[in-house]
């Protein structure tokens, strides 16, 4: 006799979101830099374009990077910012990266928020926290959902 794969789900959204565990929902990242949940249905995780590019930004980096070492990805996160803004401003777009990984403020934290949230509107949290940019304190911040559930139609270097 076979036994039902385990599954993780929040009671409060049992009907909406059910998966076996280990068998999480494709991320798919289109040409005009929309995110989407790939189940059954296509349904967007909407998030500002500087969300969006921290989080390309920490999907190129599948080990983590350390917010201590933030900065030297600087460059990196404003040319992903400025192919996926619809900003024409290059100076605001500066300072908003300027700010994002300076240390003494807390704008990278309001980001790894906004992006929690953002997959918690489409995802039961259990499954959503696969998704998210996330890590110990003082150690490196990564996303731990397995690339090759991720599919991007451009890449971001």
């Amino acid at each position: 006799m076979k036994s039902s794969p385990k599954t993780v789900s929040k009671p409060s959204l049992d009907s909406f979101f059910t998966y076996p565990v280990n068998d999480y929902p494709l991320l798919h990242i289109d040409e005009n830099h929309k995110f989407w949940i790939v189940t059954k249905v296509r349904q967007e995780v909407k998030m500002s374009p500087l969300c969006k590019a921290l989080y390309l930004l920490f999907l190129q980096h599948p080990d983590g990077i350390s917010l201590y070492e933030l900065k030297m990805h600087q460059a990196d996160l404003l040319n992903i910012y400025k192919k996926i803004s619809r900003k024409n401003d290059y100076q605001m777009m500066r300072t908003s990266i300027i700010h994002l990984v300076n240390r003494c403020e807390n704008s990278i934290h309001e980001k790894f928020t906004r992006i929690k949230q953002a997959f918690n509107k489409v995802l039961a949290p259990s499954v959503a926290s696969m998704y998210y940019i996330k890590g110990e304190r003082g150690k490196e911040k990564k996303i731990l959902l397995s690339r090759q559930l991720i599919h991007q139609e451009q890449q971001y270097h």
